[in-house]
Parts: structure tokens; C-alpha cells; sequence
């Protein structure tokens, strides 16, 4: 990079993947897998330190588009994401009567998703779109673990993980009253589930739009 010429100091890397695969089953039916990975590193070198920081995503996903019938049509999507933080660090203390010892800790925090998603579009006219839809989503955060380790000793903490379930279902409808004005009044359920502790919210929704001209259009929600 620019700077490594000048110093050996600074160390910044970084790399993104993306990968995409789209196969047609038949006229009604087409599956679709993605692929992404992304690391990131931020580090720097002293005379008796180094430290490291890396961090990333993790994301795979798999998405069924089904045609019901002209008007109708389903959407399946899976996805599984895992998102990653680290630090590394070494220290080196000592004299010249004992010798160095050096220490190398890590730190490290983790969050794993998986989730389902159904959509459904209809289109009962030309002026009118309703799309509905459920998701589940299951979460695994596991913040903190640390691991301690000099030449007589080593240290390990590792905290409880914490596990969580989403759900969610909305409807919506979109109406096109006229060539100018559009409205969108719908409704989301969100529902958070942890053991014994539940928490459910119902979110009336309504969005609106207005076309002046071919270059402005005013919004409200």
C-alpha cells in the first residue's frame, strides 16, 4: 500500500469475495445462491509490541422464486451470516538479568445468524400490489472470549453465549390512485423471544406519495 515504503510500522489489509450462481429449474421456478466473504485488519508493530485487529462478515444465502400464476409470487430466502471480531496482542517485558518474557492475549467476539424469510406478491389489478410475508431468525452471540497466555501461565474466559429468536410477519398494500398520488397502509408484527421473556410489537405503517412533475415526487410515511 501507499505508506509501506515509508514504514513497516502501519499494517492495513483487507479483501472482499462475492459469488453468485443462478439456476433455471423451469419457466415457473429459479433458485439463486450467493456467496460473500470480507476480512479486515488493522495492525502495528513496535520494539517490544504488536498488536492486530481483525474483523469480518460471513454471509451465505439461497433464494426460491416461485410463479404461481401470472399474478402470484413467491419468494423463499435462507440466509446464514457470521460477523467476527479479534485482537491480538503481544508484549515482551524483561531485562538483561532475567531475560524477556513475552504475553500474547486475545480478545475475540462472534454473532451468528440463520434465518428463513417466505414473500408473496399479488397483483389483483394493474393499480394494486400486496405483498405479505413471514420471517424467523435465530441469533447466537457469544461477546466476549479471552485467552491469556505467557511461558508459565495461561488464562482463559469465556462468557455464556446468548441465544434469541425473531419473528416477524407484515402485510402491506400498495394502490396507485391516480397517474400522481400513491399510498401504501400496511401493518408489522415483530415478536422477540428469549426463554421465559417475550416481547411483541404491533407497528401500523402507512406511506404515501405524490408525483408533481416528471422530476419531483413529494413522500410521506
Amino acid at each position: 500500500l501507499l505508506w509501506r515504503p515509508f514504514t513497516s510500522d502501519l499494517r492495513l489489509d483487507f479483501y472482499d469475495i462475492n459469488t453468485k450462481v443462478n439456476y433455471i429449474v423451469n419457466e415457473n421456478n429459479r433458485v439463486y445462491i450467493s456467496f460473500y466473504n470480507g476480512r479486515d485488519q488493522l495492525g502495528g508493530n513496535g520494539e517490544l509490541i504488536e498488536n492486530r485487529g481483525r474483523w469480518g462478515n460471513t454471509v451465505t444465502s439461497a433464494k426460491w422464486n416461485r410463479i404461481i400464476n401470472p399474478k402470484l409470487f413467491i419468494n423463499t430466502i435462507f440466509t446464514y451470516s457470521t460477523f467476527k471480531y479479534q485482537l491480538n496482542e503481544s508484549n515482551t517485558y524483561g531485562d538483561s538479568t532475567v531475560g524477556n518474557t513475552t504475553y500474547h492475549y486475545t480478545n475475540s467476539s462472534t454473532i451468528h445468524d440463520a434465518s428463513i424469510k417466505v414473500r408473496a406478491n399479488w397483483y389483483p389489478s394493474i393499480n394494486n400490489k400486496i405483498e405479505t410475508g413471514i420471517q424467523y431468525t435465530r441469533s447466537n452471540f457469544i461477546p466476549v472470549s479471552i485467552e491469556a497466555l505467557s511461558a508459565s501461565n495461561t488464562t482463559t474466559i469465556q462468557s455464556t453465549s446468548f441465544k434469541s429468536n425473531e419473528i416477524n410477519l407484515y402485510l402491506e398494500d400498495e394502490i396507485k390512485l391516480s397517474e400522481r398520488w400513491s399510498l401504501r397502509p400496511g401493518v408489522h408484527w415483530a415478536n422477540w423471544l428469549r426463554n421465559e421473556y417475550t416481547t411483541s410489537s404491533l407497528q401500523p405503517r402507512l406511506y404515501s406519495a405524490y408525483k408533481i412533475n416528471g422530476s419531483n415526487i413529494i413522500y410521506a410515511s
